[in-house]
Protein backbone atom coordinates (compact mmCIF):
# COMPACT_ATOMS: atom_id res chain seq x y z
CA UNK A 1 0.00 0.00 0.00
CA UNK A 2 1.22 3.39 -0.84
CA UNK A 3 1.62 5.97 2.49
CA UNK A 4 1.52 9.40 1.21
CA UNK A 5 4.04 12.15 2.46
CA UNK A 6 2.99 15.92 3.57
CA UNK A 7 -0.40 17.00 3.00
CA UNK A 8 -0.87 14.99 0.31
CA UNK A 9 -4.03 12.72 -0.07
CA UNK A 10 -4.92 9.30 -2.34
CA UNK A 11 -8.18 9.06 -3.34
CA UNK A 12 -10.08 5.87 -5.14
CA UNK A 13 -11.93 7.07 -8.51
CA UNK A 14 -14.69 5.39 -9.82
CA UNK A 15 -14.80 3.95 -13.61
CA UNK A 16 -18.05 3.16 -12.98
CA UNK A 17 -21.61 3.84 -15.33
CA UNK A 18 -23.82 6.13 -13.88
CA UNK A 19 -27.57 5.53 -14.71
CA UNK A 20 -29.99 8.31 -15.34
CA UNK A 21 -33.42 8.14 -13.58
CA UNK A 22 -34.82 7.47 -17.06
CA UNK A 23 -32.88 4.03 -17.34
CA UNK A 24 -29.89 5.16 -19.78
CA UNK A 25 -26.31 4.27 -18.36
CA UNK A 26 -23.52 6.95 -19.24
CA UNK A 27 -19.73 6.28 -19.11
CA UNK A 28 -17.60 8.51 -17.54
CA UNK A 29 -15.95 9.83 -20.18
CA UNK A 30 -19.28 11.30 -21.45
CA UNK A 31 -20.61 12.60 -18.33
CA UNK A 32 -19.63 15.92 -17.04
CA UNK A 33 -15.82 16.68 -15.36
CA UNK A 34 -17.11 16.52 -11.69
CA UNK A 35 -14.06 14.80 -10.30
CA UNK A 36 -15.16 12.66 -7.51
CA UNK A 37 -13.15 10.10 -4.95
CA UNK A 38 -12.90 8.50 -1.84
CA UNK A 39 -9.72 9.15 0.70
CA UNK A 40 -7.61 5.99 1.49
CA UNK A 41 -4.72 7.35 2.57
CA UNK A 42 -3.82 10.69 3.86
CA UNK A 43 0.26 12.03 4.73
CA UNK A 44 0.50 13.64 8.35
CA UNK A 45 0.13 17.02 7.00
CA UNK A 46 2.89 19.99 6.99
CA UNK A 47 4.97 22.41 8.81
CA UNK A 48 3.15 25.47 9.47
CA UNK A 49 5.70 29.00 9.81
CA UNK A 50 6.14 28.23 13.48
CA UNK A 51 7.64 24.60 13.06
CA UNK A 52 4.38 22.73 14.04
CA UNK A 53 2.35 20.12 12.64
CA UNK A 54 -1.09 21.32 10.52
CA UNK A 55 -2.90 18.17 9.98
CA UNK A 56 -4.78 17.24 6.71
CA UNK A 57 -8.26 17.47 7.18
CA UNK A 58 -10.37 15.25 5.70
CA UNK A 59 -10.10 11.48 6.67
CA UNK A 60 -9.81 8.11 5.34
CA UNK A 61 -12.89 7.31 4.14
CA UNK A 62 -14.67 10.67 3.74
CA UNK A 63 -16.03 11.08 0.10
CA UNK A 64 -14.69 14.13 -2.02
CA UNK A 65 -14.63 16.60 -4.48
CA UNK A 66 -11.39 17.36 -6.26
CA UNK A 67 -9.59 19.24 -8.67
CA UNK A 68 -7.65 17.34 -11.67
CA UNK A 69 -4.38 15.71 -10.80
CA UNK A 70 -1.71 14.16 -13.60
CA UNK A 71 -0.30 11.43 -10.51
CA UNK A 72 -2.37 8.47 -11.97
CA UNK A 73 -2.08 5.25 -10.43
CA UNK A 74 -3.79 1.70 -10.81
CA UNK A 75 -3.61 -1.97 -9.33
CA UNK A 76 -5.17 -3.81 -12.15
CA UNK A 77 -8.74 -3.52 -9.84
CA UNK A 78 -8.87 -0.11 -9.08
CA UNK A 79 -8.06 3.30 -10.29
CA UNK A 80 -6.12 6.07 -7.62
CA UNK A 81 -4.80 9.14 -7.98
CA UNK A 82 -2.72 11.57 -5.54
CA UNK A 83 -3.80 14.94 -4.87
CA UNK A 84 -2.56 17.77 -2.51
CA UNK A 85 -5.24 18.47 0.39
CA UNK A 86 -5.07 22.14 -1.00
CA UNK A 87 -6.47 20.55 -4.50
CA UNK A 88 -9.70 19.35 -2.39
CA UNK A 89 -12.62 21.29 -3.12
CA UNK A 90 -15.46 19.76 -0.46
CA UNK A 91 -16.44 17.01 1.56
CA UNK A 92 -19.76 14.90 0.55
CA UNK A 93 -21.89 14.71 3.68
Amino acid sequence: MLKPLRNNVILKISDEETKTSSGIYVPNTVKDKTLIGTVIAIGPGILNEKKQLVPVSVKVGDKVVYEFSDIKLNDNKENYIVVKEENIVAIIE
